[in-house]
């Protein structure tokens, strides 16, 4: 019961990956642009 509980958590999270990596793009720019802003 556990590994069916363990495989569907990591096949949600394989699925949820590209939006995971999109989101943490996203970040960097962001983070990016605000460090040119300040200097």
């Amino acid at each position: 019961m556990k590994d069916m509980s363990a495989q569907l958590f990591w096949q949600k999270l394989l699925f949820l990956m590209p939006d995971i990596l999109i989101f943490e793009k996203c970040c960097i720019y962001l983070n990016l642009i605000f460090i040119n802003a300040t200097f």
